[in-house]
């Protein structure tokens, strides 16, 4: 007989945590009869780990907390639990400067308790529950998030074999940092002084997680946004007013994880069909609190359609509300069957 129950849950349960948070939760026994039990503990763990390889593999992991305290002692009870049902509460802090959950397709960030009863010449009991965090990233405490990011270049053309003038490209957005769901607006003039006529433009937005097992690098590159306009002919200038590009759900802010990190580019491209291209690429920060004017949506009809890429949004993500609040959200991890995935070792 002897221990027939034994679950660690929490209590509330969240979607999601962020960091500094409390969390809150009890294990749960019953005991049908007197139970050899030396004591009962509860570990919280945060950690990372990165890893590839089959047949000789290679990994690598950080813990950025890890802490076991015990809920019950069995020594003033002879190391025996007495038969009854009892709840043992637990509670810890989330340390401030954690990165968010992640699941990745060469790592992943994770958070789980896990309660444990020691059994003397036994099985010791074991139950365990994960949890989601969100990572608290303000992009108001980043260093220029809040500065404009300029897309300014000159560039001569090459139609068969033969320099053409060049596509000079001006455009600017209000800021650099963005927390998903927002729209990077692109507002300026590009124009054409080749001596061929600009067939068409697109507005790309890439994800490329980097994933590091000490001098080792993988890389999982993903196209998650394309926007077109309208080519340019010979000798005109396009106005840009807002162009927008959206920043899906699945944005992931990795900071305080130095084994994984995500970066996102924003690339213009201008197609001059057969001939050369004439493109330019810029870095935005992924936060998860926002800095500046918030655009979740974009007011009228778009300057040119938006075509996204079908991909499975992360484990969780945020949603803005009007008072700037991060709401968790859980979603599912990421399918491996998306589009525009590119691999790189």
């Amino acid at each position: 007989m002897g221990i027939n129950k034994f679950d660690v849950v929490l209590e509330p349960q969240q979607q999601a945590y962020t960091s500094g948070q409390d969390v809150v939760g009890r294990v749960l026994i019953r005991a049908d009869s007197l139970t050899s039990c030396r004591a009962i503990l509860v570990k919280s763990k945060g950690f990372a780990r990165v890893e590839w390889g089959n047949e000789y593999p290679k990994n690598s992991e950080e813990v950025y907390f890890e802490n076991i305290v015990t809920v019950w002692s069995g020594t003033s009870h002879g190391e025996n639990l007495p038969a009854g049902e009892y709840c043992f509460p637990f509670q810890f802090k989330l340390p401030p400067k954690i990165p968010r959950s992640f699941e990745g397709t060469y790592g992943h960030i994770r958070y789980v308790i896990e309660a444990k009863a020691e059994i003397p010449w036994g099985t010791d009991q074991l139950s365990s529950v994960f949890f989601n965090v969100e990572c608290k990233y303000d992009l108001n405490e980043i260093e220029k998030s809040s500065d404009s990011l300029l897309f300014h270049k000159e560039e001569n053309v090459c139609c068969c074999f033969c320099e053409q003038g060049p596509v000079i490209i001006s455009l600017c957005t209000e800021k650099t940092g963005y927390i998903p769901g927002e729209y990077v607006l692109l507002t300026g003039e590009v124009t054409n002084r080749a001596g061929w006529h600009i067939e068409s433009a697109e507005i790309t937005l890439h994800e490329t997680v980097k994933y590091k097992i000490k001098e080792n690098t993988k890389v999982k590159k993903e196209r998650l946004q394309r926007v077109e306009r309208p080519g340019i002919l010979s000798g005109q200038t396009d106005i840009w007013l807002s162009v927008p590009i959206h920043i899906p759900d699945s944005a992931v802010c990795l900071q305080y994880c130095s084994i994984m990190t995500a970066i996102y580019d924003v690339t213009i491209t201008f197609s001059m069909g057969f001939c050369s291209e004439a493109s330019i690429r810029r870095s935005i920060t992924i936060g998860s609190v926002p800095v500046g004017k918030v655009t979740m949506a974009v007011e009228g009809a778009p300057a040119s359609p938006t075509v996204p890429v079908p991909s499975a949004p992360p484990l969780y993500s945020t949603l803005n509300t009007p008072n700037h609040e991060v709401v968790p959200i859980l979603h599912q991890p990421k399918s491996s069957s998306d589009l525009d995935k590119q691999e790189e070792v």
